[in-house]
Order: C-alpha cells, then sequence, then structure tokens
C-alpha cells in the first residue's frame, strides 16, 4: 500500500498510516462480533456514537448512505443498554481529560465500549472493550487533522465487520441507501422499526468487508494523487493565496457529513466557517461582495435540500469548488474559479453485502478531507 512520493504531506502522512490500519483487522473483527452477539440478543440495539462531545466523528455515521439505519447517540441521561459505543479521540494532547470523563460513564450504562484513537501517548487506565491503534507516532495535536482521518476509517472498518458478523449469525441489519440513487427515498422508508434485523442466508467472511474498505481507501489516495487533481490544488491554492495577500477574506462552507466539523479545526490559514448547515440567512448575515468561498460539497453546488449555488452566486462571492458532478449540468459551478474533482461515485458506498442496498461504506468524507487538508496547507505554504 502506499503512494509515490512527491504528494503534499498530509497525504503522505495518511498513507503512511495504512499498514497499521491493515494490522487492526484482527481485532476490529472481534469487536464486530462480540457486538454482533448483543446486537442479536437485544431487540432494541444501536450502534451508539460520542455527540456531542466528538460531532465531527459522530456526523460521520449518522444518517449516512451505506450507513446504518439504527444508530444512536449517547448521551448522560440515556438509561443503560447493551448497546455497543465507538468513541474517537482525535489526539490525547486535545482530548485525554474528555476520554477520562467519557469512557468510565460508556461503560458504568454497559455500552460495549470501542476505543479508536493512537496507542502512543495514551494516558493509562482509560476503560474500554476493544481498542483501534490510528498509527500516530505520539499523542499530540500537530498529528491530529490525520488521525482525525485515519479514525473515521477504522469506524467504517468496524461497522463493516460488524454487519459481516450478524450475517454470520444468520442475521442482518438495515443499512441505507443514498438518498441520490433512484427509488432511494422508497427503500429508506421500509426501513422501519429501524433497529429490526433480518434473516439473512449468505455468511459475509471474517475479515474481507475490512480489508475491501481499506484497499479501496488505498485506490482513493492514488486517485487523490493524479495529475488532475493534484493540477486543482495547486491553482486553487494560487487563488487562495493571492485573494489573502490582497486583503481579502476566505469563506468556508461544507455539504459533508465530517467536513464541516474539521473545517473549524486546526485550520493553518485565517478562514470564516459558515453555518452547519449552511443556509441563505447564514451567507447572507456573513458574507460580502468579493470574499472567496471554499466550498466542499457531496453532489453538485446545488442539492434537493440546499440552493447554495444560487445563495452564494447572489452574495456576490468567488468561487472554488468541490464535488462529484450532479447529472443535471444547472446544479454544478461553471463559474467556479476553480473545481477540484472528487473521486468517487453517487452511490457513496464501496463494500458489497449480500442483500439491499447491495454496498455500504462511503469514502467521500475521507476523499473531502484529504482535499482539503491539502488546499489548507498549500495556501499556508505559498503564504
Amino acid at each position: 500500500m502506499g503512494i509515490a512520493t512527491g504528494a503534499q504531506r498530509v497525504l503522505q502522512a495518511f498513507s503512511a498510516r495504512m499498514g497499521v490500519l491493515s494490522a487492526q483487522i484482527p481485532t476490529i473483527t472481534t469487536a464486530a462480533e462480540a457486538a454482533a452477539a448483543r446486537a442479536a440478543a437485544n431487540p432494541a440495539w444501536k450502534v451508539r456514537l460520542p455527540s456531542p462531545r466528538q460531532p465531527a466523528f459522530t456526523d460521520e455515521f449518522v444518517a449516512r448512505s451505506g450507513g446504518l439505519a439504527n444508530w444512536g447517540t449517547d448521551r448522560p441521561d440515556d438509561p443503560p443498554a447493551p448497546d455497543v459505543m465507538l468513541y474517537a479521540a482525535r489526539s490525547w494532547e486535545e482530548d485525554a481529560a474528555e476520554a477520562a470523563e467519557a469512557l468510565p460513564a460508556y461503560r458504568e450504562r454497559g455500552r460495549l465500549t470501542v476505543l479508536i484513537a493512537s496507542r502512543a501517548g495514551m494516558p493509562a487506565g482509560l476503560p474500554h472493550d476493544f481498542f483501534f491503534d490510528n498509527g500516530a507516532a505520539a499523542g499530540g495535536a500537530e498529528e491530529s487533522t490525520v488521525n482525525f482521518i485515519a479514525n473515521v476509517a477504522l469506524g467504517w472498518m468496524w461497522h463493516v465487520e460488524f454487519v459481516a458478523a450478524l450475517t454470520r449469525l444468520g442475521v442482518r441489519p438495515n443499512v441505507l441507501m443514498s438518498v441520490f440513487l433512484p427509488g432511494a427515498d422508497e427503500f429508506n422508508a421500509t426501513l422501519t422499526p429501524k433497529d429490526a434485523l433480518h434473516p439473512c442466508a449468505t455468511r459475509m467472511p471474517a475479515g474481507e468487508p475490512a480489508a475491501a474498505y481499506l484497499d479501496r481507501v488505498d485506490r482513493l489516495l492514488y486517485d487523490v494523487a493524479a495529475a488532475e487533481v493534484q493540477g486543482s490544488l495547486e491553482r486553487a491554492a494560487d487563488a487562495g493565496a493571492e485573494h489573502l495577500r490582497a486583503g481579502g477574506r476566505i469563506v468556508t462552507a461544507a455539504f459533508a457529513h465530517a467536513v464541516p466539523g474539521e473545517m473549524r479545526h486546526a485550520v493553518r490559514i485565517p478562514t470564516l466557517p459558515l453555518g452547519v448547515p449552511t443556509r441563505e440567512d447564514d451567507v447572507r448575515a456573513k458574507t460580502q461582495p468579493g470574499d472567496l468561498l471554499l466550498f466542499f460539497g457531496y453532489i453538485g453546488l446545488n442539492s434537493r435540500y440546499y440552493s447554495h449555488g444560487t445563495w452564494f452566486r447572489n452574495a456576490g462571492l468567488r468561487l472554488v469548488t468541490s464535488f462529484v458532478s450532479d447529472p443535471n449540468p444547472d446544479n454544478n459551478a461553471p463559474d467556479a474559479l476553480v473545481h477540484i474533482p472528487q473521486s468517487w461515485e453517487i452511490g457513496d458506498a464501496e463494500v458489497p453485502l449480500p442483500f439491499p442496498p447491495g454496498k455500504m461504506a462511503p469514502v467521500s468524507v475521507i476523499n473531502q478531507l484529504l482535499l482539503f487538508r491539502m488546499l489548507d496547507e498549500m495556501i499556508s505554504r505559498k503564504l
């Protein structure tokens, strides 16, 4: 695994983690089997995520195409239940105190606790049932942006192994279809009750789904290192650096699960993040004509949910965009100064399933986060 030398630091740093992530698969499989046994014995099971403690990590897995329908957050007033809890620390320098408070509380409420973080620098005595190492060299905040991307990858590797473990018990969960696929609204509406398990005759082999997901991430790294993508990043960085040198402002916005939260964390250049989700009144209140907007989206600039393109253009913003092109060209951004292509296909799920919707586990946010971090780094370097 890995990419050729010469790519940006963040891409090299994440690529260097791939061997460590692969080495976690046996533990991920064991943790998934333990969680599956609990789910099969508990009709009201949920996979719980650490909101509000870790909102960006939570947002990646909530109501997600190719994700589980039966997710839940975990709050102090939640009753005890034998659910599984995924907790990810961005870095020990930033999150050690929070983890020391949160992890004992999860265990007290009966959660099977999976901790995703760096083994290096990990404080002693943190209670957990399973641990996945994200491969950081130390516990400092300087590695936090790459740690977060690795944590997301490990989270999806666990999800696919959890589903596979359920099939080996003869059942399967509800998995959401991307709302951008034909028939998705009707399909997702049938996923009630969301906590149901259904019979499944096909057994998915242990370890193979996580390996398949990691292989797809590896291919993504090569796609992101390609000349077309790197050239667009270079042009976008030139535009951003020139804009800042001239005294202009850079505004950021995203229509992508974990990205808005990460646009507020450890960004090297001065930016003004818009609200989550970005709405018309927020654009009107916070921006000025001539501001440069860095927009990292999903499919197109406009969508069935938000008229981002209309709002941004009415506000007089200059655009740098990144998304997968919408088949309807009216939803894209031909007027953008630079468009940075993303390297995944509509449907946004990668690991095959032996039941509908046929695939799960996206790589889109990993793609978006790598591109945003590289662009931030390149603008900073040019300044």
